[in-house]
């Protein structure tokens, strides 16, 4: 199994990094070579220590770059999403506060966790699913737009959230900085937004523009209070995991309510979205 992990690996990369720079190589490097004037002298040109240990050294780099692919392809995955059999039964609503990259919502993981949702949402019609996308910067705000970079995945995941009637807002970088400065002291201590260095730094880089604790979700329930999820993705990792700090979890509160207050008609009624706000009219004006 292993040897067929090397053969697809240099199958799918045989030719952008093996022959077409060895081709090119050689081309060039024999025309130069062939305007000396002696036979001879092109033997001697592409057999010089030099050139030989050039060639070397680009195919041994090669040799790198393919055990990088190798480690990455052969890396463990685990998706630890069970939390969401445990509660979602009992839940009235799903409010989910996505950070990650677009293109991360089609890896294989985040595919199921966003079908865990949906079935129970649509497994006894009771569970409000939504969600609100926050963009912290204008690059990330420009390349929705741009076809070679976030569109399709951008225009893809409102598509899937408009099929099964899932609520989709957005946060631009203006709005919610201005979000995150109103929060309390110890709302932004929990959440992360302060820098591990703060009490050295100037004033105007104490704070992070990016919360370490974000994504998350708030989860209504039918009976009790509402519970909220810690959401961790990487390459390799999709988890979600309860938070039970009491600190952590009324500043999550404190954000969320900020939010719906800022993105829907009618504030915390969650009825409707603000078109400014609304990502499909965002994409689709």
């Amino acid at each position: 199994m292993f040897f067929r992990l090397l053969w697809r690996l240099a199958r799918r990369n045989f030719g952008l990094h093996y022959f077409w720079p060895f081709a090119i190589a050689i081309g060039l490097e024999s025309l130069i070579a062939y305007r000396r004037p002696e036979w001879h002298g092109f033997l001697n040109y592409w057999l010089s220590l030099g050139h030989l240990a050039g060639l070397a050294s680009v195919y041994l780099t090669f040799v790198w770059v393919i055990a990088i692919y190798v480690k990455k392809a052969s890396d463990v995955r685990s998706t630890v999403i069970q939390t969401l059999d445990d509660i979602l039964p009992d839940a009235t609503r799903y409010f989910g506060i996505g950070t990650i990259p677009l293109k991360n919502w089609f890896d294989p993981d985040a595919q199921v966790y966003l079908a865990t949702i949906i079935a129970y949402q649509h497994l006894t019609n009771k569970l409000k699913h939504e969600r609100v996308l926050l963009f912290y910067s204008d690059y990330e705000m420009q390349a929705l737009k741009a076809s070679y970079l976030d569109e399709h995945h951008a225009r893809s995941l409102l598509a899937i959230h408009k099929k099964f009637e899932i609520t989709i807002g957005f946060l631009g970088p203006s709005n919610l900085n201005r979000i995150l400065c109103s929060l309390s002291k110890e709302s932004k201590r929990s959440l992360g937004c302060y820098r591990r260095l703060q009490r050295v730094l100037p004033v105007a880089f104490r704070e992070r523009r990016r919360p370490k604790l974000l994504p998350f979700a708030l989860i209504e329930m039918k009976d009790g209070p509402p519970k909220f999820l810690k959401f961790k993705k990487s390459e390799t990792v999709l988890r979600l995991d309860e938070i039970s700090d009491s600190a952590t979890i009324a500043a999550c509160s404190e954000l969320v309510a900020a939010i719906e207050k800022q993105i829907y008609v009618d504030g915390t009624n969650r009825t409707k979205l603000k078109h400014e706000f609304d990502f499909h009219d965002l994409l689709c004006p």
